[in-house]
């Protein structure tokens, strides 16, 4: 049994405890701080080893030049669209306004706004801020840890190697928390509905339908205006690529549909072998667009759900940590799940909504999935485009 139906039985428990017992299911109380502790405790080296990894082990001499810069530019663009389309959604649908949770005492009625993160980005202690807390402090750090390590070359070999053995340890860490995770997600689960009754599952409900109908304007308003730019033929392009997205849909992997994704580019789409076979495997590493979305519009509920209010300057800062922190996600089982820990602690936001989206995750990531794909397959078409070999 995979850890995603695990978490769904686990969820369902604690539905079903927070029904019956309603206020007494406070007893569960301590298991469920302790699963959160537990998160807490793995945040700062996931981000730390994750982006100082990705950055460093990534030369840019190595990788075709041209092709790899404009792959990367089409790539950070589909994914501030996504994201913008999720906190868009999100904000006028207002999927968790009207619940009314109770914050937990450390949570102010606001976010940190862009000015103060802008102002305390940088620390005056370089492992201070490792120790301190403070997200933006600990993104900046790794990613000048990650640059000082890539640009000093063959000189630092051995450093290289511990970062990816640091990376591989941490990866286990995940494995063993999250192990506990439908224990964990059960109790907070039973906790919640207990304390607030059957208008939660309802939220939870209308924040599948923000995600569904974000994919659809990604997927048909977004991904149509390029492909009418080259000069595709829409009802085509859907219709070859359906089954990768079909694949993705059911295995809810960009890695496992992959040798379908280049299959379809190459002998549907007519996209060269040279292109297809170097955007592609980049792309199931570092276009997520779709979970970018899923994670703007999980942000942004879970602040109307605690009555914590996102301007416009929390908004974009939200979006640019969600935009950082998407090329840096770990390719392990509920990766989304941590990435959007990271992305609450650094807003300021209560980890326990992190709970209730881990019981619908499944579900999510069926719908995410494939756009994933079909961004991949029409950033292809566009690299083929600008890049022709």
């Amino acid at each position: 049994m995979n850890l995603s139906v695990k978490v769904m039985i686990g969820m369902g428990v604690g539905v079903v405890l927070g029904l019956i017992f309603k206020g007494d299911v406070i007893v569960v109380k301590p298991i469920a701080d302790l699963f959160l502790n537990a998160l807490k405790l793995i945040v700062v080296p996931v981000v730390v080893t994750s982006l100082v990894g990705a950055i460093a082990q990534h030369d840019p001499t190595k990788s075709m030049g041209k092709l790899a810069s404009r792959t990367l530019i089409v790539f950070v663009v589909f994914s501030s669209v996504a994201i913008g389309m999720g906190i868009a959604v999100a904000t006028f649908l207002k999927p968790g306004v009207a619940i009314g949770l109770t914050p937990p005492t450390a949570v102010v009625s606001h976010a940190v706004s862009l000015k103060e993160q802008w102002v305390a980005i940088i620390p005056q202690n370089f492992l201070g801020a490792l120790s301190g807390g403070n997200m933006m402090q600990i993104v900046l750090v790794s990613v000048l840890l990650g640059l000082a390590i890539r640009f000093s070359g063959d000189k630092v070999v051995r450093i290289k190697e511990l970062v990816k053995e640091g990376s591989y340890i941490i990866d286990q860490l995940i494995r063993v928390v999250f192990w506990f995770s439908p224990i964990g997600i059960g109790a907070l689960m039973a906790v919640s509905v207990g304390e607030q009754g059957v208008q939660v599952l309802g939220a939870l409900g209308k924040v599948c339908a923000c995600v569904g109908l974000s994919c659809l304007l990604i997927a048909f308003v977004f991904f149509t205006m390029i492909l009418l730019a080259l000069r595709k033929n829409i009802v085509s392009f859907w219709k070859q690529i359906s089954p990768a997205l079909l694949l993705a849909f059911s295995t809810t992997s960009a890695a496992a549909t992959l040798p379908v994704s280049i299959r379809v580019v190459e002998d549907s789409l007519q996209v060269p072998s040279s292109i297809s076979r170097f955007v592609l495997p980049l792309g199931a590493v570092l276009n997520k667009g779709g979970t970018a979305m899923y994670q703007a519009i999980a942000a942004v509920f879970i602040a109307q759900l605690y009555n914590v209010s996102l301007g416009i300057e929390q908004l974009a800062l939200l979006g640019l940590t969600i935009l950082i922190l998407s090329f840096g996600t770990p390719s392990i089982p509920s990766a989304g799940l941590l990435i959007l820990s990271v992305i609450l602690t650094t807003m300021g936001l209560p980890l326990e909504g992190v709970a209730l989206i881990a019981g619908i995750d499944r579900i999510l990531d069926m719908m995410r999935t494939p756009l994933n794909i079909a961004g991949d397959c029409v950033a292809s078409l566009v690299i083929a485009k600008w890049n022709p070999m």
